[in-house]
């Protein structure tokens, strides 16, 4: 990027603060939309806002631009943490420690075979042929979306049972088990179905919490 856009060490400074500046901001958005539009509808977004990203900074040919879809593209950086709390959701508590260090294994795995990728693709086909070709983990998940259901945990908080109840017989089949008989009980102290759309409502309320903190 640097030698193809002439960029000096202030320039390339900037596109690094502010990617690092999209996950500061990005780890509370998608965190804040998943609890209030669900761990699918997030981790969706979350894939798809980092497909679009990537490939458009990979077509620009200056620099505003581009730092604007890198910073996109850092905004999608934490995607993993969704990805986590999907998994621990349908887990049992005394198996979520073991699963929580086996996802960021991968995790470091991918972060590994990512640098492993830009060293032989770059020289090959150049930075913007690798911003296209790290799409493809994203593209799976695009790919399998509708195969996954909504976290179950998120349903039943959300006042909704019978569709939790749908989403784990569901895993339940994919795995070759039967589902246990039973029904879920809903916590009479979370929310209820109506609240799970008044996403303005929510939104108002933290940012009114965060003004008496302060921090706003």
């Amino acid at each position: 990027i640097k030698c193809e856009l002439g960029l000096s060490e202030k320039e390339q400074s900037l596109i690094t603060t502010l990617n690092f500046a999209g996950m500061i901001f990005g780890s509370y958005a998608w965190g804040t939309l998943s609890d209030l539009a669900g761990r699918k509808f997030a981790f969706f977004g979350v894939c798809l806002v980092g497909v679009l990203s990537s490939l458009l900074a990979a077509c620009m040919p200056e620099l505003t631009l581009l730092t604007t879809f890198l910073t996109g593209l850092g905004f999608t950086a934490f995607s993993n943490i969704l990805g986590e709390t999907f998994l621990v959701e349908y887990l049992p508590g005394n198996h979520r420690g073991l699963w929580c260090v086996a996802v960021n294994i991968f995790w470091g795995i991918g972060i590994l075979l990512t640098a492993v990728c830009a060293w032989t693709v770059m020289p090959w086909k150049g930075w913007r042929f690798f911003l296209a070709f790290i799409n493809i983990p994203y593209l799976i998940i695009l790919l399998l979306w509708p195969l996954i259901p909504e976290s179950a945990h998120f349903l039943v908080v959300m006042g909704e049972p019978a569709k939790a109840r749908k989403a784990l017989s569901w895993v339940a089949w994919m795995n070759g088990a039967e589902m246990p008989s039973g029904r879920l009980l809903v916590p009479p102290q979370h929310h209820n179905k109506s609240n799970k759309y008044n996403v303005l409502l929510k939104m108002k309320e933290m940012l009114q919490e965060d003004e008496r903190w302060g921090i706003s």
